[in-house]
């Protein structure tokens, strides 16, 4: 599979959990109105319209590090051997977050971002008590930032946590 196509399908399925889970947080219903995916054109990759409103999503994914990610992508058959850190996955987002906030899209409107944390080391309680170090000062291009994880009781992509 292109990595331009595994890309896409995993954005497609962030949004999918964030749209049915935002459903459950506020009671408003999105629709899909457009994917850009990799068209060279520096806009987020959702509009999503609901309740009379248009807002754009830019989908990005976490995973604590490169061998992590390889390795959840199918790209790697071995484990390393190592520990994981929560402030070492708090960075790591941290570092994700600024990367983000550093592009320009073009696009007018409300846009926010939406972090799916990929790593099956790290839970939704992890974050929030780690929540003072996770950095959103200076995120004026996003009104809200999201961080969705795999619920550890059901296995589903339930647990939506709003950063900002």
């Amino acid at each position: 599979m292109a990595l331009n196509d595994e890309k896409k399908l995993l954005e497609e399925a962030a949004i999918h959990w964030f749209i049915k889970n935002i459903k459950k947080l506020c009671g408003i219903q999105y629709h899909v109105k457009k994917h850009y995916g990799e068209d060279g054109i520096s806009k987020p990759d959702f509009i999503l319209t609901g309740h009379e409103e248009e807002i754009a999503v830019e989908v990005t994914h976490l995973f604590y590090d490169e061998h992590e990610a390889r390795l959840l992508l199918g790209k790697l058959d071995h484990v390393p051997d190592e520990i994981q850190f929560v402030s070492t996955m708090i960075d790591t987002l941290n570092d994700l977050i600024a990367n983000k906030v550093g592009k320009k899209y073009d696009y007018q409107g409300r846009i926010d971002l939406l972090i799916r944390c990929a790593s099956p080391a790290f839970a939704i309680h992890h974050f929030i008590k780690n929540s003072v170090h996770i950095n959103t000062d200076n995120t004026y291009n996003f009104h809200h930032i999201w961080l969705l994880l795999r619920n550890v009781e059901t296995g589903e992509w339930s647990d939506l946590l709003q950063l900002k």
